[in-house]
């Protein structure tokens, strides 16, 4: 991104850059775009995307203007559930609402088949390190899951660009169109994988700290109220103080990811420390 803030845009009178997610940059990186923070070309615009501003350094928030957005409340949420899914029960909208943590569009993704399968997916890979049974990778469906939305949504993006491309015809032009379909496919296709692996990876937390508000008698802040059963058999075989810190090392597998960490390794690494975790603090009685 450095070093293509210096090129006047193709098209239109500014270049916009975003940078999602931008607490997970490592310090290096951070260091590396205080010149371009503190003296942009006058066409480009930076726009950093966090929801941990503490994540990132000093040096940086003091070049940044923020500008702060409060997520959606869960009845707000559940209201505009209930026209898109008119379906689904009140106790699957209040799970949907309460899941997607204050963000419509996450809520609308969990209410397609897509999202039911990602829940049951993340379900099952959590519930997995809790028996132990580790040995048939219950993670990978998930990743599975992901790479076939990121090829999805790679495929939309080339098929839009061709139809821009034979707007033109032959020629340089439309040659140009297609490279950047191409392009724009790759980066289409990393972006959905990304998010999808990233809201597994938040599901999987929410059950063990689902499993923790049970155990802790806070049954009122239970997400997946709508899987209350098979949450209680859970909730019954683990303590709370394990599911915690099991859901924490969920959340801090999704930072890391962030930064081009391998993802099956990734997810390898967190089912079974989640085993242990949940296997050395033994049953609850």
């Amino acid at each position: 991104m450095i070093g293509a803030v210096a090129y006047r845009p193709f098209e239109g009178g500014r270049r916009v850059f975003v940078v999602a997610a931008a607490d997970a940059m490592a310090e290096e990186s951070q260091n590396a775009l205080l010149k371009t923070l503190e003296e942009p070309p006058d066409y480009a615009h930076l726009i950093l995307i966090t929801a941990e501003p503490a994540g990132l350094l000093e040096t940086v928030r003091s070049r940044l203007a923020a500008v702060s957005f409060q997520p959606l409340s869960p009845a707000s949420l559940e209201r505009r559930l209930a026209d898109d899914l008119p379906d689904r029960s009140e106790r699957e909208i209040a799970a949907l609402a309460a899941l997607a943590g204050g963000d419509l569009g996450r809520a609308r993704l969990l209410g397609t088949p897509d999202g039911t399968r990602l829940r049951d997916h993340a379900e099952a890979a959590a519930r997995a390190a809790i028996a132990g049974e580790l040995a048939a990778r219950p993670w990978a469906e998930l990743l599975e899951l992901a790479t076939e939305r990121g090829k999805e949504r790679d495929k939309a993006v080339r098929a839009a660009a061709g139809e821009r491309a034979a707007e033109f015809g032959k020629g340089r032009d439309a040659n140009r169109v297609r490279r950047d379909g191409e392009e724009a496919g790759k980066r289409a296709d990393r972006r959905a994988r990304t998010e999808a692996i990233d809201l597994g990876l938040a599901l999987v937390a929410a059950w063990y700290a689902d499993l923790a508000a049970l155990g802790e008698g806070a049954p009122e802040i239970v997400r997946n109220r709508d899987r209350g059963d098979r949450l209680e058999a859970d909730a019954a075989r683990v303590d709370p103080a394990a599911a915690r810190r099991a859901a924490e090392v969920a959340m801090d597998t999704r930072r890391r990811l962030q930064v081009n960490v391998n993802e099956d390794l990734a997810l390898d690494a967190l089912f079974h420390r989640a085993a242990a975790l949940l296997d050395d603090a033994g049953a609850v009685v």
